[in-house]
């Protein structure tokens, strides 16, 4: 073993750790002497002094928690809750007793805790001695109560007996007086007068008693809730000075039958008043129970005082005995902190003298400078120099560094070169000024010329001339960035040997190596490229052309379907308003009858006007000029109505009543109806039935379907039109029944093919059914035709339904 490795790095910092662990070892010593004599301090204060003060403690808060649920039990409402608290009494006494057993000689010496067990004795009498007192108060209160109970009993038979005979000597005075009040000139007897003067002090006596005894009830319920015995007292002597003015008046109710019962209820009375049990009895010695109960509470809570008496002595004894028990232990923490003190600033100086002396400026410099030589050749400078001084560990590291900086450099040239002289690109190293260092073969072969030839040459010679300001002004805007930036990518002309160009992509990048920066250009041939993005650009230009044409075909051809369905448009509303028309055209003799009858009859009402005027009947003749203005107000409403139908419908989809359309539609049809003898019979619901649609179109629906309906019975022996309107799982329908002829079943799925008919030629064009159909389909609805189980056909009209209000487009 050499002396290099006996005393190394380790041996020495083994050997100023082992003086460091001696100081602390001989610190631990002084600070568990220290702490044994803080140990034996506290013990005494945690073993003795605490535990019993914490006996002590709880024993007081007991002691006050007994006097805060003494008074509870004392004004305990019912038997249960007084049981309730003097349970949670004896708990608190029987925890005081354990406490006291707990405390045992060690924390309490034996006459002071018998002195306390006295206490808690004593206490625990008292509080018997007031349970006790709360059980007579119940008792007498119980006793109270029945007594008060059976008064008010006593008192309503007393009503019942009394109040009758009041009424009965009332009825009795008011049959006498009438006996003795006779006519004049008859003598009065003196029976009857003798019997007047009896029943008045019957019912005085009466009266008498009634009042004495409402007044003995209301005295002794008084007395039930008395305060204080000279209240009782007082009440007692009014009640005895009551008992004899009844006696008295009852005296004068001797003689009566009927007042036997009186009697015996107002001695029952009397006798609550009076005697060992009666209610004032009951009620004193309730009172004096309660007042004994208050010198018990009171006797309770000197006890309880005289207990936290003693307990705070002997608190205040634990407190001195722990004070002093304290003072002790900060006199061994002191004298430990002393001494630990000094051995710490031992340790301190010698900590100080290894950390300076030899770790920082032995070991720490010299690692930190190998350090510094490690970064430098992680960085890239393969050149840097290593410190190798010492006969140690880190000497050895620092030429183990050296053999590895060595084989770096050998490594990353050939490296380079492998990696320069294989890409398919064209590589060219350049350094800062734009001087060729290095030229891999991808790049003689793309240039024409050889590595010799090129290196020490500028970059420029590479480039075409018009190209070569643009590739150096790149050159030194990518010399401004830190290495490992983005590329700088350009498209240039490249320039060979025989002096010909060729169009090239060049990237600029900036690199780090050993030290030192320069760019790694990389070059690549686009010829090929250039070429197919001209074939390309060629390509889309004749497609583009195409497109173009085919754009202007089709937007012609839009154009031309625009304007056709224009025309369809136009055509249509046209061939709707004419089949309208024709409607109005084959109605126009119900409607001239229409307009003809209220015509005659306002010409009738203005001949006979005037022939009333003439003879001075002016009522008259007002009554036939408001009936011509009735008449020429229906005339109006017919004109308005065939304007409306007459003119273009709107394109507005709104809420429509289909009652009000249907009843418009038949008021058309008022005068053939009645001239062919058809019966119509209505059916709405109650609520209004609302649907989408527009009125004037759905008005030529209800038309045409009437019109056809009719037209059907035309022939028929039996002649009914049923319409029904009615609201079907959010749908608005509106069903409309004949009894004519039917529809053939091979006809029912062309009967809304336009121009299709069944009538004879001159009965139409056969567009009814059909522009219904257009107009019912384009506020989303259906018509549904079907024959009826015997004639006729019955077909429904089904429409959405529309809340009030709404309108769309």
């Amino acid at each position: 073993m050499t002396l290099r490795t006996s005393f190394g790095i380790r041996t020495r910092l083994f050997g100023a750790f082992g003086a460091v662990a001696a100081m602390t070892v001989a610190a631990s010593v002084a600070a568990w002497l220290s702490f044994a004599n803080l140990s034996e301090s506290l013990g005494r204060i945690a073993n003795t002094h605490v535990p019993a003060m914490t006996v002590a403690a709880q024993v007081a808060e007991k002691g006050g928690a007994i006097i805060a649920t003494a008074p509870a039990l004392m004004s305990a409402a019912n038997e249960q809750e007084q049981q309730a608290i003097w349970a949670d009494l004896e708990i608190l006494l029987i925890d005081m007793s354990d406490l006291l057993e707990d405390m045992g000689g060690q924390l309490i010496d034996e006459p002071s805790r018998a002195s306390l067990q006295r206490l808690i004795e004593g206490i625990s009498d008292n509080l018997g001695a007031l349970n006790a007192n709360v059980d007579n108060r119940f008792d007498l209160g119980n006793r109270n109560a029945e007594l008060t109970e059976r008064l008010r009993w006593l008192h309503a038979d007393f009503l019942d007996e009394v109040e009758p005979m009041i009424e009965e000597a009332r009825f009795n005075i008011q049959s006498a007086m009438e006996d003795v009040e006779q006519p004049v000139g008859e003598e009065i007897g003196l029976a009857e007068t003798k019997t007047l003067r009896a029943e008045m002090l019957k019912r005085e006596a009466l009266l008498k008693i009634n009042a004495a005894g409402n007044l003995a009830v209301g005295l002794l319920i008084r007395v039930a809730s008395a305060e204080n015995e000279d209240e009782v007292e007082f009440s007692g002597h009014l009640i005895g000075d009551i008992a004899e003015g009844l006696s008295e008046d009852l005296g004068v109710l001797q003689g009566l039958a009927s007042s036997v019962s009186l009697r015996q209820v107002v001695a029952e009375i009397l006798t609550l008043a009076v005697g060992s049990s009666s209610l004032l009895d009951v009620r004193k010695r309730e009172l004096s129970v309660v007042q004994e109960g208050r010198r018990l509470l009171a006797a309770n809570n000197q006890l309880v005082d005289h207990l936290k008496t003693v307990i705070g002595a002997r608190v205040s004894a634990l407190e001195s005995a722990t004070i002093a028990a304290a003072a002790s232990s900060n006199r061994s923490i002191q004298s430990g902190r002393y001494f630990l003190a000094a051995i710490a600033m031992v340790s301190l100086l010698i900590a100080v003298a290894v950390g300076w002396i030899y770790v920082g400026r032995n070991i720490v410099a010299r690692i930190t400078a190998l350090g510094r030589s490690m970064r430098a050749i992680a960085d890239g400078d393969l050149k840097t120099e290593v410190p190798v001084e010492g006969r140690d560990e880190i000497s050895e590291m620092a030429q183990a560094l050296l053999v590895f900086r060595d084989t770096a450099i050998e490594v990353e040239e050939a490296n380079a070169e492998a990696i320069i002289d294989n890409t398919m690109a064209g590589v060219v190293g350049v350094s800062r000024s734009g001087v060729i260092e290095f030229f891999n073969p991808s790049a003689e072969e793309l240039f024409g010329d050889t590595a010799e030839k090129v290196i020490g040459n500028n970059l420029t010679t590479l480039i075409a001339h018009e190209n070569r300001d643009f590739v150096e002004k790149t050159l030194q805007g990518s010399g401004k960035h830190s290495a490992g930036a983005a590329p700088a990518y350009m498209e240039t002309k490249g320039l060979r040997a025989d002096g010909s160009t060729f169009p090239m992509d060049m990237a600029v990048r900036e690199f780090r190596q050993r030290r030192r920066k320069r760019f790694m250009v990389t070059l690549h041939d686009v010829t090929e490229r250039k070429h197919a993005q001209e074939l390309l650009e060629q390509r889309v230009l004749e497609k583009t052309k195409d497109l173009r044409s085919a754009n202007r075909k089709l937007r012609k051809e839009v154009t031309e379907r625009e304007r056709t369905a224009s025309e369809l448009r136009e055509a249509q509303d046209e061939l709707v308003q004419a089949s309208k028309l024709a409607a109005l055209g084959q109605i126009s003799a119900g409607i001239a009858h229409e307009l003809n009858q209220p015509l005659a009859a306002i010409r009738s009402y203005a001949h006979n006007g005037s022939i009333l005027l003439d003879r001075g009947r002016e009522s008259e003749t007002r009554e036939n000029l408001e009936r011509i203005e009735a008449m020429t107000e229906r005339m109006a409403d017919i004109t308005s109505h065939l304007k409306s139908i007459a003119r273009r419908p709107s394109k507005l989809v709104a809420a429509v009543n289909l009652e009000s359309a249907v009843t418009n539609a038949l008021s058309f049809f008022r005068t053939r109806i009645g001239k062919e003898s058809i019966a119509v019979e209505l059916e709405f619901s109650a609520d209004d039935v609302l649907a989408k649609g527009e009125d004037i179109r759905l008005e030529q629906v209800f038309i045409n379907l009437v019109a056809n309906a009719l037209d059907a019975m035309a022939d028929a022996t039996k002649r009914k039109l049923w319409i029904v309107a009615k609201k079907d799982d959010g749908n608005a329908v509106v069903v409309i029944r004949d009894t004519g002829c039917g529809i053939p079943e091979e006809n029912i799925g062309k009967i809304f093919d336009p121009f299709f008919t069944t009538k004879e030629a001159g009965s139409g064009l056969g567009l009814g059914l059909s522009i219904s159909n257009k107009i019912i389909r384009d506020f989303g609805g259906i018509i549904q035709i079907r024959n009826t189980s015997g004639d006729g056909t019955a077909i429904a009209v089904v429409l959405p339904a529309a809340d009030e209000g709404r309108h769309t487009e």
